[in-house]
């Protein structure tokens, strides 16, 4: 995909792996369980547990997010 956006998630991604390689270790991990459940689990759906489960995290990313005018999906 050649998309600016998509880009930008593809670096965000990358980025775990240069922050801690634990971080993508375990994010793996995390989607291949849920998977295993429902191969059909969306994007979405996998936001919505990430966010109901790392509150605190998803409160900062709010923010930021708000600061710099990006839609945050609901």
């Amino acid at each position: 995909m050649s998309n600016p956006t998509f880009q930008i998630a593809q670096d965000l991604l990358k980025q775990l792996d240069s922050e801690n390689s634990q971080c993508s270790f375990w994010l793996f991990s995390a989607i291949n369980r849920l998977l295993i459940l429902d191969e059909n689990l969306s994007l979405k759906d996998f936001f919505l547990e990430l966010k109901d489960l790392n509150s605190e995290s998803f409160e900062n990313f709010k923010g930021y997010a708000e600061s710099i005018d990006i839609k945050i999906v609901s």
